[in-house]
């Protein structure tokens, strides 16, 4: 059986993947574990007023759509 790689990551959505994958993740953050997070990462998920331009409207719906399935998989807390 193959050993599993071990990564180190910036970033819990790059490193939450790769342990889906097998690989050992170790997190480093500067502050608490997922602190900053909320405020950073999904305080504002949607597609109101992002209209200017059809691209960003597009892809913030893609988003919206990637944080559902996220939910759906890991709970929506």
């Amino acid at each position: 059986m193959k050993r599993p790689e071990r990564v180190a990551v910036i970033g819990a959505s790059v490193g939450w993947n790769l342990s889906r994958h097998g690989a050992e993740v170790l997190f480093i953050d500067a502050g608490q574990p997922g602190e900053g997070v909320t405020s950073w990462s999904f305080s504002w998920v949607n597609a109101s007023n992002k209209t200017a331009r059809k691209f960003y409207f597009d892809l913030n719906v893609a988003g919206m759509a990637a944080h559902r399935e996220l939910a759906g998989t890991i709970g929506p807390d």
